[in-house]
C-alpha cells in the first residue's frame, strides 16, 4: 500500500539528475525508509504429502 513518502520519492526520482535534485531524492529515500511498514514475511515450510518430511529443509 503506497504512502505518501513512496510517492514523494517517485516524483524525486523522475526529476533531471542534477546535484540537487539527487539531494531532493537521497532525503526522499531517507524519509521513505523510516516511515516504512518493518514486518518482513517468511516463508513458511509446507508439505502436500502425507506424513512426509522436509529432506531439503535448510536450518536456519
Amino acid at each position: 500500500m503506497p504512502n505518501a513518502e513512496w510517492e514523494r520519492l517517485k516524483e524525486a526520482l523522475k526529476e533531471a539528475p542534477t546535484e540537487e535534485a539527487r539531494k531532493r531524492a537521497a532525503e526522499a529515500m531517507r524519509r521513505y525508509l523510516a516511515t516504512r511498514p518493518t514486518k518482513k514475511s517468511r516463508p513458511t515450510l509446507v508439505s502436500l504429502g502425507l506424513k512426509k518430511s522436509y529432506p531439503s529443509a535448510i536450518p536456519v
